[in-house]
């Protein structure tokens, strides 16, 4: 199976939340970048959007909780497969008291370890099922009903079935994730063709050339020249506020985060920053700034085992 790395050295989290976010500048401006490149098209901003809900899908939390799932079903069928085991121990025990070379046939003694391994416990189960119907007859003549025998034959078959679904959940994992590093290095290498042709058509905008600069690096300082701290994400609001607006910001990750506004690039960074809880949204307000000056978000995260996830929706204007 061919390897594929990521062309990116950010978060996939960032890759997607900055899509967005240029995309949507992209769409505003997609006039000027077409007059420039014809191929930049709205129908090419679509289909960025089309990839990044797709990849979003395929995130690496929601098949852990597929596998999760899996685990849980195997997990509860060796529970019920030990109840099984428990009663054909006890009809083998009366039917072969003075045969123990036949009692050990059920194997009894290699339960405790087949249960270490989902694959060893569903082949203990197929052939415990195996000897049970083999010695049938004397089981069922120390009082064995038919409710063991199908007990046996059902626990063999859910275990062999789960064991056969998980291994082949993980199979498609593996084929997901690779696709989904594809689909990632494709709105990498997009976001980078729009950087390129920003760099020609606002040569002389500085402000708005910086909003079509990615993120590069997990470092201290973006390169698109905002002063920021480490694990920090920076949003562009509007490309200019005319009047005082108000934006609902949620936090749709597993982390605290922080948050502040930059008034001009370069702005220092606060003493006092406010902070938003997971699933909690908070309404901040942002002013107008003279001569078109961004208005600049700026997320920080200071737990580096989580990305930061967050919305951004404008609620008055």
């Amino acid at each position: 199976m061919a390897k594929i790395t990521r062309k990116f050295k950010i978060t996939d989290a960032n890759l997607l939340q900055y899509a967005q976010v240029m995309r949507r500048f992209f769409v505003q401006d997609q006039a000027l970048f077409a007059d420039f490149d014809a191929s930049l098209t709205l129908q090419s901003a679509a289909k960025l959007q089309d990839t990044v809900d797709e990849v979003t899908l395929m995130s690496d939390d929601k098949m852990k909780a597929i596998l999760n799932v899996h685990t849980s079903t195997v997990e509860k069928q060796v529970k019920s497969s030990k109840k099984v085991v428990k009663q054909v121990r006890y009809f083998a025990r009366k039917a072969f008291q003075n045969k123990p070379s036949t009692l050990g046939m059920f194997g009894f003694q290699l339960f405790l370890s087949a249960q270490r391994s989902q694959a060893r416990l569903s082949k203990y189960m197929k052939q415990l099922h195996e000897t049970t119907m083999t010695y049938e007859n004397k089981l069922r003549a120390v009082g064995a009903t038919n409710k063991l025998f199908t007990s046996v034959a059902s626990e063999a078959n859910l275990l062999a079935n789960s064991d056969h679904n998980q291994e082949m959940f993980k199979l498609t994992r593996v084929n997901t994730t690779l696709e989904r590093i594809k689909m990632l290095n494709e709105i990498w290498t997009f976001i980078q063709r729009v950087e390129e042709v920003a760099s020609f058509i606002f040569e002389d905008n500085i402000a708005k050339r910086r909003l079509y600069i990615p993120p590069r690096r997990r470092s201290s300082t973006p390169d698109n020249g905002i002063s920021v701290p480490r694990n920090s994400q920076v949003q562009v609001l509007n490309e200019t506020i005319t009047e005082p607006t108000s934006f609902d910001l949620t936090n749709t990750g597993a982390t605290p985060l922080a948050f502040y506004l930059v008034e001009q690039l370069g702005s220092e960074i606060p003493q006092t920053l406010t902070w938003v809880n997971p699933n909690e949204t908070l309404t901040f307000h942002a002013d107008a700034f003279p001569n078109g000056t961004p208005s600049v978000l700026v997320v920080l995260n200071e737990n580096p085992e989580y990305d930061g996830l967050f919305e951004v929706e404008t609620v008055m204007a």
